[in-house]
């Protein structure tokens, strides 16, 4: 009885996801800084931000908040609610990713298709992978870290120049 409850869960459960799980991974050789939104504030004189620090060839995961600020560079995830990933089991379709978007400076980049990580969790799980190029610009390699990738809809990684991608993309505005 146990497995057969135990597969109905995983058949019918509602998987409709919760949120996201967003890491930001630094592969510079220098540590580097971002400021995310604080969950809560403890006194009015308290700033809305704390300051983190990543060293080189480390990652961490985002709070709730899917906003973080880099040098002079506001980035936001933010969840599309449409899905662009599924997976049969036993007949089911169940949905296994959705379109996350990226904005720099309140401008929207792109679009990734980010899935979850096994069947039975709730997330999809991008990576914002931090790092330098040859000319030494600073680059984001925005990509989905889940199971099955599926590009039919949205691609499942995107790479933003920050110097070049970002002001080409004010000037067209």
């Amino acid at each position: 009885m146990k497995y057969i409850s135990t597969i109905a869960a995983i058949l019918f459960c509602n998987l409709s996801f919760a949120s996201i799980n967003l890491e930001i991974e630094n592969k510079t050789d220098e540590s580097i800084t971002f400021s995310t939104k604080k969950d809560y504030i403890r006194s009015e004189k308290e700033s809305y931000y704390k300051v983190n620090n990543l060293d080189p060839d480390n990652a961490t995961e985002l709070p709730k908040s899917k906003h973080f600020i880099y040098k002079n560079y506001i980035v936001d995830i933010r969840d599309t609610q449409i899905p662009c990933a599924w997976i049969n089991i036993l007949g089911h379709t169940k949905e296994q990713g959705r379109g996350l978007e990226i904005y720099i400076n309140y401008q929207k980049i792109g679009t990734i298709c980010a899935n979850k990580t096994n069947i039975l969790t709730t997330k999809p799980k991008a990576r914002i992978t931090i790092y330098k190029d040859y000319a030494q610009n600073t680059n984001f390699h925005f990509y989905n870290i889940g199971w099955w990738p599926n590009e039919t809809i949205f691609p499942s990684s995107i790479n933003i120049n920050l110097t070049y991608s970002v002001l080409e993309f004010f000037a067209e505005h």
